[in-house]
Formats: structure tokens, sequence, C-alpha cells
């Protein structure tokens, strides 16, 4: 069985909004578990970097109008 941990680090600004989430990932198997390490390295880094992509493009808006009300 393969376990996923995942932890969500944020930063806020100032006035309480959050600023950056940084995902930490982490996964773990059974002792007895047949699996490719470097496909399961490569799914956790893929993993984490999808999540960081995700939830930050939710934070960070490309308008510029609206960056300067943060």
């Amino acid at each position: 069985m393969i376990y996923i941990d995942t932890n969500l680090t944020h930063c806020t600004l100032g006035n309480g909004k959050i600023a950056a989430i940084y995902p930490q990932v982490r996964i773990g198997l059974d002792v007895g578990d047949n699996v490719d390490m470097q496909k399961l390295k490569d799914f956790n880094e893929r993993l984490q970097s999808f999540i960081d992509k995700g939830l930050n493009e939710c934070l960070i808006d490309n308008n510029p109008q609206k960056r300067k009300e943060l």
C-alpha cells in the first residue's frame, strides 16, 4: 500500500491574505511492496509541482490592477 501525506505551508501578507502556498508531499509504502522507486520519485515530484502550481494560480491574479490591491 502507498501512503501519501501532504503538508501545506503558507505565507501571509500584512493584511492577513495568503500570499503563497508551499506544498510538501511525502510518499511512503509498505516494506513488502514491489514498487519502482524511480517512478514513485517522479510521481512525487510531479504531484508536488501540480499542487504548487494549482493552488498558487488561485492566489496570484495576473491582473495588474488587482495586484495593486494586495
